[in-house]
């Protein structure tokens, strides 16, 4: 089967290699700038990578066409099973494989490790420092910071800088105690806390887990961090790589950070997400980063780039229809005082009504604007355009990464006894369009920690899958659990979440700024006594 699918694929891909010219849009996306650094690393002599559709294409072009790494067998297969496949069977043969995908179910069956941001997989575990790595003696956690490798400018992706950790455990993990994640951030002296967190993630790209990890294994963990904004010094700006080590979703300021490194950060070049040209007073808008999609009412997150104080601009979101009663004609232009480029964020309120919208600056103080070249003042510029659908948030509701609300859970404690049934009801409401057809889980735990009854199904006992759901609708679930026949009384809490079955990735519960902070929600419940 694979050999059908590379025969099929191929063709298609060396005809788009022989008129790359005509159809690249690798300085849109990324790719082959990321294939050509992937191609650069220190892959074994006649290795095979297995990519999936996405990564196959530039990783073929530039071996086809450009005859990089000839030696290496690149792959692309047609599912799940055919990568697991051909995976054992060249590890067998005593092939070196890299991912250039997820592929579930490795750890504990074979040994993980990064290079760059592919997953080798190996049958033997890794036991020194790699060479080249600065070595390193910090214990963050349940785990030792054996060496490190910064890249201020990654080679696979030129706004980000990348970052080699390599790890041993440094200690067993306790009984009952969750398999750690790392969590990543920049930090200076004027802003410890200024930069972004990396959201946290096992070792080798989210896919090797602690607890899967031989004693004294060694272990080389592959991480981009986004270059950050503001850097005003042209000779770039001394910025430190923090690291902490801790159980997933816990909050950021509960999290222990040491420092892994001094970097020099280069300022970005050029504006932030789309270029523009506006001139307001005080301010001249050079490019604007802002979401092209939004849930009504929701607040809306904004990056934007230009000459001049933040406090020059403001934005708001308005109906498409509603444009012209808020910008109008100007008799005078504005002035605008040269500065040096710098980049801000900022928060704008959620639209009021669903369909097109845009987004629209102002300048503070003076109502006059420039809207780019040649054109006549105005009070203000349209810099974005913006597509509002699905439901607004309701007030109380738990978020499920924007797709789906939880409503509110219904449990019968008095019928929480021992081989019985756990009455419980959830109420959701879709948030948005879904071509995704979810499982909900539904867990019961002792005070241990200990699942004592479980229900893994599709909504509505399997007959209302996610993927029918109209956002605003409200859908009313009902389950019963089955309990353990040995459950005494106590204290016990429910567990509820959605996942999709194919990859088990759990849909995450984020705050109202988007950042996930947990992948189910808790309920206590306490049996009757006996």
């Amino acid at each position: 089967m694979a050999i059908i699918f590379l025969l099929v694929l191929l063709p298609v891909l060396a005809a788009v290699g022989g008129r790359w010219s005509a159809v690249d849009q690798s300085a849109d996306d990324g790719g082959e700038p990321w294939a050509r650094g992937v191609l650069a690393l220190p892959l074994a002599r006649g290795a095979a990578v297995l990519a999936d559709s996405e990564k196959i294409a530039p990783l073929y072009y530039l071996q086809q066409i450009e005859g990089l790494r000839p030696d290496l067998d690149i792959m692309v297969l047609p599912d799940e099973a055919a990568y697991r496949a051909e995976l054992d069977a060249r590890l067998a043969a005593g092939q070196a494989v890299y991912l250039a995908r997820y592929l579930p179910g490795l750890a504990g069956v074979y040994h993980l490790r990064s290079l760059g941001p592919l997953v080798e997989v190996s049958r033997e575990p890794l036991a020194a420092l790699p060479a080249g790595a600065t070595a390193s003696d910090l214990e963050a956690g349940p785990l030792r910071l054996l060496g490190y490798t910064v890249e201020p400018v990654a080679a696979v992706d030129a706004g980000a800088a990348g970052l080699t950790l390599v790890w041993t455990p440094a200690r067993p993990l306790a009984a009952g105690e969750a398999s750690p994640v790392v969590y990543l951030r920049w930090a200076d002296g004027r802003r410890p806390a200024g930069h972004p967190v990396v959201a946290g993630r096992h070792p080798v790209a989210d896919s090797y887990p602690v607890n899967a990890w031989r004693e004294e294994e060694v272990v080389v963990d592959f991480h981009l961090l986004l270059l950050p904004d503001g850097c005003e010094e042209a000779t770039g700006c001394p910025l430190a790589i923090e690291v902490a080590v801790a159980p997933r979703f816990m909050a950021t300021s509960d999290l222990v950070w040491q420092t892994v490194a001094a970097v020099p950060v280069a300022p970005r070049p050029g504006p932030v997400g789309t270029p523009q040209r506006a001139l307001f007073d005080g301010f001249a808008l050079d490019g604007v980063g802002f979401p092209a999609a939004a849930r009504p009412a929701a607040p809306l997150s904004l990056r934007y780039s230009g000459h001049g104080p933040a406090a020059a601009l403001e934005f708001l979101v308005v109906p498409t229809h509603a444009v012209n009663s808020i910008i109008g004609g100007s008799d005078a232009r504005p002035a605008v005082t040269v500065s040096q480029s710098t980049a801000f964020a900022s928060e704008v309120e959620g639209a009021t009504e669903a369909g097109a919208n845009v987004l629209i600056a102002l300048g503070r103080g003076e109502p006059r604007a420039v809207c780019g070249w040649l054109r006549r003042p105005t009070t203000g510029c349209v810099v974005a355009e913006v597509a509002v659908s699905g439901a607004p948030l309701p007030e109380g509701a738990v978020n499920f990464a924007d797709r789906i609300a939880l409503l509110d859970v219904t449990v019968d404690a008095a019928r929480l006894t021992p081989g019985g049934q756990l009455p419980v009801t959830l109420t959701w409401q879709g948030l948005a369009e879904m071509d995704a057809d979810y499982t909900v889980f539904v867990q019961v735990l002792d005070a241990a920690d200990r699942i004592v009854g479980q229900v893994d199904a599709w909504p509505v006992q399997g007959t209302f899958p996610t993927s029918q759901w109209t956002p605003g609708e409200t859908v009313s679930d009902p389950y019963l659990v089955q309990l353990s026949a040995d459950l005494p009384p106590g204290d016990y809490r429910l567990h509820v979440g959605l996942y999709l079955l194919a990859t088990l990735e759990r849909l995450v519960v984020v705050d109202e700024s988007g950042a996930a902070v947990d992948d189910k929600v808790e309920v206590p419940i306490v049996s009757p006594s006996p």
